[in-house]
């Protein structure tokens, strides 16, 4: 009923509140060792996690509109303001829910914001040129041409040789 009710757009605090509490008792029923009641199986498809968006606010959505932080939430503030975040008040700790999150009810359809993260080194600053690092591998670079052409002369060598004493190869 709170799903539909606030399907048009964002929820107040107190919604978000309770929305949490209401998952972080089904995160106790899912670890519990009795049988999930037939009505969990239809929670992936109803708007019910409070989740974070940028331009609209807090809104509830289903498991596939919205990322997981990770566990020790190094990208969660870094994207909080580009994506969809799982958003709970300060009432309810994540480590509440994961287990509800991880249950086989939603284990295939929640995604983790870390497994998502395509990192890119990008080079800030001025360019320097090291000139310690330069010297040191400009002392290799006759080094490693010899190197690189006594092995080619060996290998054409072997091969001339294989020639001789296979005529047909």
């Amino acid at each position: 009923m709170i799903s539909d009710r606030c399907s048009s757009g964002p929820v107040p605090q107190d919604v978000q509140e309770y929305v949490a509490e209401i998952l972080a008792d089904i995160s106790d029923v899912v670890q519990s060792p009795m049988t999930l009641p037939p009505s969990f199986t239809t929670l992936p498809q109803v708007a019910v996690f409070p989740v974070h968006v940028p331009s609209e606010g807090i809104v509830l959505r289903s498991p596939d509109g919205f990322y997981v932080p990770d566990t020790p939430s190094k990208y969660a503030e870094v994207f909080r303001g580009r994506v969809p975040l799982l958003d709970l008040p300060d009432s309810v700790p994540m480590a509440r829910i994961r287990p509800l999150l991880e249950s086989k009810i939603f284990k295939d359809r929640i995604r983790y914001l870390d497994d998502h993260v395509t990192k890119q080194s990008v080079p800030d600053g001025r360019k320097v040129l090291d000139t310690a690092a330069t010297d040191l591998y400009s002392s290799r670079v006759a080094y490693i041409a010899r190197y690189t052409l006594l092995a080619a002369v060996a290998t054409v060598r072997e091969r001339v040789m294989l020639m001789q004493f296979h005529p047909s190869g």
